[in-house]
């Protein structure tokens, strides 16, 4: 299966670059054409069209992820990561982002349509998912992440969705900065391409990301132990569904006034959990079906493919709070907090006023007060 799926998806991202460059070249030999019959008019238009399109193609387009922290901020994460991306033998992540919620992730960025020019290695921490876990618990954690780096997941992934998305914000690029887009014919071209595109990889991605997400557990576990990775897997699973009703608390507060500490609310609400709750919550998590576009196993199915893994390479045991990573992490959780507090406003904000939504879609500035990304994230 890894194989089908990598030549179907090399192949159409291929053809995908190879569609591009042919466009940019004609269009560029037609404007070269006018000049030469002196079809001034002509000319500049297609110039015009061909820097524009030029411009969209190797312009980098990213998105906030949170609050970036240096290593001078937090140098025991830093060091706590480092660790790791040792002794899962790959390199260490060019950034650290920290964000409000209940899951972390890695990415590789890439640039021009995809291509792995001027990527750089992120990894996205969620603070939520860090409550009541060990230090040993959460090596775990960024075992599996660093896993997809050493794995080459992360490379792939983004070449060949990355080509895609800088493809569909061509595409939004023509029909927000051209009257006329409908008219164009490579609009409808590159258009229909992309449909075909995401039909099929998408289909073809999640089985593959499956995989990956096994893959990336059973190094974790081998390097870390299976006993600590089963309960890293069962903790998450909880804060993750803490954190949503947490979520539904704070969207309910911000429409009447600031958002408290949410983080202080989570850790709260899982010290006073009564144990009938916390078992039912794993129980849900056991029992909870993955939706059609979901790309990551159930807990289930994660916990029995690691059963087999023997325990961790001798070391001392380390239980000291996750958050302990931190120098002051009562100062993040209230900086998180901020941060949700705005996304969840931005959210609101937009919701309710059909002008406001109208100005996101055109891409005005205008309706762009600061807002992150939270969940919906690969990892």
């Amino acid at each position: 299966m890894r194989t089908v799926y990598l030549t179907v998806a090399i192949v159409l991202t291929a053809m995908l670059h190879l569609s591009v460059a042919a466009i940019v070249v004609g269009v560029g030999y037609l404007a070269v054409l006018a000049f030469r019959d002196a079809n001034f008019f002509g000319a500049i238009m297609l110039t015009w069209l061909e820097l524009w399109m030029l411009w969209s193609l190797l312009s980098v387009r990213t998105q906030e992820q949170g609050i970036r922290k240096e290593r001078s901020e937090v140098p025991a994460l830093y060091a706590l990561i480092d660790e790791v991306a040792e002794r899962i033998r790959t390199r260490a992540p060019d950034a650290v982002y920290l964000v409000p919620d209940a899951s972390v992730s890695v990415e590789e960025t890439a640039g021009i349509l995809g291509l792995p020019l001027r990527s750089r290695r992120v990894v996205i921490i969620g603070l939520a998912a860090l409550q009541g876990l060990t230090m040993d618990q959460l090596r775990v954690i960024l075992a599996h992440e660093l896993a997809h780096f050493r794995q080459g997941d992360t490379a792939l992934g983004q070449f060949i969705r990355r080509a895609v998305l800088s493809l569909v914000a061509t595409l939004d690029a023509i029909r927000s900065r051209t009257w006329w887009w409908f008219l164009n014919p490579t609009y409808w071209y590159l258009r229909g391409f992309a449909e075909v595109h995401i039909a099929v990889i998408s289909a073809l991605d999640r089985t593959q990301r499956r995989q990956q997400e096994f893959r990336a557990d059973l190094l974790a576990a081998q390097t870390c132990g299976a006993e600590v990775a089963r309960s890293m897997l069962v903790e998450i699973a909880i804060n993750q569904r803490i954190f949503e009703q947490i979520t539904q608390i704070a969207v309910d507060t911000v429409q009447v006034g600031p958002l408290p500490n949410m983080h202080a609310m989570h850790r709260e609400h899982r010290e006073r959990m009564p144990r009938a709750t916390r078992e039912q919550l794993i129980q849900q998590a056991m029992d909870s079906q993955p939706e059609d576009d979901d790309s990551h196993p159930t807990l289930r199915e994660r916990l029995q493919a690691i059963e087999a893994c023997g325990p961790a390479p001798a070391h001392e045991p380390d239980d000291r709070p996750a958050a302990s990573v931190f120098p002051d992490p009562e100062a993040i959780e209230i900086e998180q907090s901020r941060l949700m507090e705005d996304a969840l406003r931005y959210a609101i904000y937009v919701e309710l006023d059909p002008e406001i939504m109208r100005m996101v879609e055109r891409g005005s500035a205008e309706a762009k007060p600061r807002r992150i990304v939270i969940g919906d994230r690969p990892s």
